[in-house]
């Protein structure tokens, strides 16, 4: 982490509480994949939203910026949606106030930990859409951690890919999904059901992804992979190989 563009990083990890509670938030905010879980029952909506200026420090008329914020996110009965406790309020709209609380302090970086997991295709289009458009006129970047590649695709400007805690690819998004070089994103694109497509016939990855304990020194895909070789099964960790057309599209692996 970087205060700046100036500022030595800092591990945060290693930060006193105190100093990480001044980047929780205002720095570095994060959306949950279950809103429901992430918002207090017992309190209303407004309650919830105003205490990010309480804890954030935020100056300012704190419930003219809410409302402004809301209204950006799509809503349209602010005063019932303020008023409403969580669970009186769907799915999809709980996601927005989600997206709005973790833009109240305009931070410089939005984590969104699988933001539309619990909602359904439209709605999670929607969702997407505004957490998008908001982000962009903040200026805050997002971190969107998913399964989903269609949402990769249409959302995304980079993307690294992980297999059992490693990034084993990582690129420009339309690199990676047109060329992919690591087999294991190979075999997630190959997945991917075909419109009209016989289902009987989709391609899977063999096996599972292994317990932490049992993972290898060397390749952790290498159990499920075709293209294994002894090396993979090695102490040695796969090197790091870059695509010939490009410079910042790379993988690990030991297959060239």
């Amino acid at each position: 982490y970087r205060a700046d563009e100036n500022a030595s990083p800092v591990d945060l990890a290693k930060l006193p509480l105190a100093d990480l509670q001044k980047v929780r938030g205002s720095e570095i905010a994060c959306i949950f994949q279950e809103p429901m879980q992430a918002l207090n029952p017992v309190l209303t909506i407004k309650k919830q939203l105003l205490e990010v200026f309480k804890f954030c420090g935020i100056k300012g008329d704190s419930l003219a910026t809410i409302r402004e914020m809301l209204a950006s996110a799509g809503f349209k009965d602010i005063d019932r949606v303020l008023n409403s406790y969580p669970h009186e309020l769907s799915g999809g709209m709980l996601q927005r106030v989600c997206i709005v609380m973790a833009l109240l302090s305009k931070p410089k970086l939005i984590i969104a930990d699988e933001p539309t997991t619990a909602l359904d295709v439209t709605v999670q289009a929607q969702v997407l859409a505004v957490l998008k458009d908001m982000a962009n006129r903040t200026g805050t970047a997002v971190l969107l951690i998913t399964h989903n590649m269609g949402i990769v695709s249409q959302y995304a400007d980079r993307v690294a890919v992980m297999y059992a805690g490693r990034i084993v690819e990582t690129g420009a998004v339309r690199d990676v999904i047109d060329s992919p070089m690591h087999p294991y994103t190979q075999g997630l694109l190959a997945a991917i059901p075909e419109n009209h497509s016989d289902m009987r016939t989709m391609k899977s990855i063999p096996g599972s992804v292994p317990h932490p304990r049992d993972f290898a020194q060397g390749c952790r895909f290498a159990d499920r992979c075709e293209k294994c070789t002894e090396q993979c099964r090695s102490d040695e960790q796969p090197p790091r190989i870059t695509a010939s057309n490009s410079t910042s599209h790379e993988a690990f692996c030991f297959i060239k």
